[in-house]
């Protein structure tokens, strides 16, 4: 079954809210067993809808689903027990579209969803501190904001191809202990004066593939979390991901694996393209002192990857976290970069199986980093790795059994000093061979492998 959502009465219109009658469409087609909402060319304004068993809501080229600014036309905040509300980051749980427990839901066409921040973020622009690098101006929070755009939980069978998605007021996908997910050919577009407009945030989703997307955002482009309390006190590990031929760009990262206290394993990223980008790859399992074990993580590769970023890998356990992580392998990477590659474990426990296989760090520019003597550098913190890492081409400490193999550092364009070249502290089993630490002697680096209290392979 086929219905347009002219037939149940939406209005082409700047001023016309179509909630209702959208949804009537929704329901229409639920009602016979499933089918087509077909949304054609036009500027719809809507509420929340929710989507249904069945269903393919399709947006045809040159269509616009548009936040209307009514609270009244939004789910509650209490719609179902586990709605994951952001409150601290003022966002107020509500969403334009809404799939709760459903199967074979798919949103596809060449149409757009719009977020209409503008009408949300109202008072002017705060400025990041001066010693933050890879921020710019950003909206002064308003006292509450729209959450999550689009929003699915514990649903089967998901589908979103082709679509884009701009200006979202918060995160613009959010999944949610979903499976047999896949997202194709969409474009994901947020404005980078946004706080924490993510990109496409899964938490405790398994069996999914992203593929062919372009996504250029204000936070994170791609989330893996393993926050499954909110789900009830059964783990519910985020697994079986494939993410692969994207193009994604954001003032901050790229790639972010943890956040929470689950698990995420069996996942591959390839052929990626990372540009205008902060940090490449951030792997934090105990991110947040909200979630204090952190997340397990395991059997994760990144390969065939070109970056052009601040920051390519930025591996740190964190904040005394007990989460086991390792067996993560790095090949076939071009990385076109500033600071150094951080692979960082905790005193008490150790990162483990780690492998760089066939990338390439070229360095340029100098932008803030700490140089610091390596047997007294127990100063750094979790954040000051982030924001400062040691100024050197790659910093491994607490971590055991990590393999270099025909690994190139490229110091042609760098400039300021650096320490060395690359720095293990505190491991256990360092293999690099066939690794080129490249010409570094004027930028004062005094030794190409530097290792305080560690042992080789």
């Amino acid at each position: 079954m086929q219905v347009s959502i002219l037939e149940t009465g939406a209005v082409s219109s700047d001023a016309v809210t179509n909630t209702k009658a959208i949804q009537e469409a929704i329901d229409k087609c639920a009602k016979t067993g499933g089918g087509v909402v077909y949304c054609p060319p036009g500027r719809f304004l809507t509420g929340t809808l929710w989507l249904k068993d069945n269903i393919t809501l399709y947006l045809e080229s040159g269509c616009t689903l548009i936040a209307c600014t009514e609270r009244d036309e939004y789910n509650q905040a209490d719609c179902f027990p586990e709605h994951d509300i952001v409150a601290h980051q003022a966002a107020d749980g509500t969403h334009l579209l809404i799939a709760y427990k459903c199967e074979n839901v798919t949103i596809a066409g060449k149409g757009t969803i719009h977020g209409n921040h503008t009408a949300f973020f109202k008072e002017g622009l705060r400025e990041r501190p001066e010693n933050t690098e890879g921020y710019h101006d950003v909206y002064k929070l308003p006292a509450s904001r729209p959450g999550q755009l689009l929003y699915f939980c514990r649903c089967r069978n998901l589908r979103i191809e082709d679509i884009s998605i701009t200006d979202a007021c918060f995160w613009s996908v959010y999944m949610l202990g979903c499976d047999s997910i896949k997202v194709r050919g969409l474009t994901i577009k947020t404005d980078w004066k946004i706080p924490n407009a993510d990109g496409l945030h899964f938490n405790c989703c398994r069996n999914l593939t992203v593929e062919n997307c372009e996504i250029d955002t204000a936070d994170d482009c791609i989330v893996l979390r393993g926050h499954y309390k909110v789900l009830g006190n059964t783990d519910f590990p985020s697994e079986n991901v494939i993410v692969s031929n994207c193009i994604l760009s954001t003032r901050c990262c790229a790639f972010r694996l943890g956040v929470g206290d689950g698990t995420i394993r069996n996942c591959i990223f390839s052929d990626i393209v990372i540009h205008n980008t902060r940090t490449g790859i951030s792997i934090w399992p105990a991110y947040s002192e909200r979630f204090p074990r952190g997340t397990d993580i395991d059997n994760v590769r990144f390969e065939n990857i070109v970056m052009d970023v601040v920051l390519p890998i930025s591996f740190i356990l964190g904040n005394g976290s007990s989460a086991a992580a390792g067996n993560i392998t790095f090949q076939n990477m071009s990385c076109k970069t500033t600071k150094a590659i951080c692979i960082v474990g905790e005193k008490n426990n150790h990162l483990s199986d780690i492998d760089l296989i066939d990338c390439t760090f070229r360095f340029h520019g100098d932008r803030k980093q700490s140089l610091f003597d390596a047997d007294t550098c127990d100063e750094y913190t979790t954040w000051k790795y982030v924001a400062e890492p040691p100024a050197c081409g790659i910093f491994v400490r607490y971590t055991d059994k990590i393999h270099f193999r025909n690994v190139r550092l490229d110091w042609t364009k760098a400039e300021g000093k650096r320490s060395e070249a690359i720095c293990c502290i505190d491991c256990e089993n360092v293999d690099y061979k066939e690794t080129d630490a490249g010409e570094f002697s004027r930028l004062g680096i005094q030794s190409a492998f530097r290792m305080v209290r560690s042992s080789e392979k």
